[in-house]
């Protein structure tokens, strides 16, 4: 598995949170330096996006979330 830095991200939300990472992952284009594929396939093994269903179900979160870059 090869993923390029995307960057630190921070919430007080974690279901927003893991909502932002696996869509970051899921965006990833396949390049020689730049493969998500493993990370992906272990996500659906381990049923992540399930997780992240049933954390916002429960209240401990929400999914929806707007990445804010600090750098500019």
């Amino acid at each position: 598995m090869k993923l390029e830095d995307y960057g630190i991200l921070a919430s007080t939300d974690p279901v927003a949170l893991d909502q932002a990472c696996v869509d970051i992952i899921n965006n990833q284009k396949v390049t020689a330096k730049n493969d998500p594929t493993d990370l992906l396939k272990r996500i659906d093994k381990q049923h992540g996006t399930h997780t992240i269903d049933w954390a916002e179900k429960i209240g401990l979160g929400s999914k929806k979330y707007t990445i804010v870059n600090i750098d500019k």
